[in-house]
């Protein structure tokens, strides 16, 4: 019984630790999801195209071509 008992609260302890880092990792792609909308909006809008040059335009694409591989890598984890 007793040892039922410390399988049992070992296994308990590593749900928990996995619920945690599963919602460290839910918690990090809500914030990459929000700042990549975020880049979104900028480039959509029509003062971000004039205040912006093509460049920066350009490197803003790329920015958020990133943050869809980091958090596509993420939740691959």
């Amino acid at each position: 019984m007793a040892e039922d008992d410390a399988l049992q609260e070992a296994f308990v302890e590593n749900c928990a630790i996995a619920d945690n880092g599963r919602q460290r990792r839910t918690g990090v792609i809500a914030k990459l999801v929000g700042a990549r909308c975020e880049v979104e909006d900028v480039l959509l809008s029509a003062g971000g195209s004039m205040v912006l040059t093509v460049q920066e335009r350009v490197r803003l694409s790329f920015l958020m071509k990133a943050i869809d591989n980091i958090v596509r890598r993420i939740e691959e984890c």
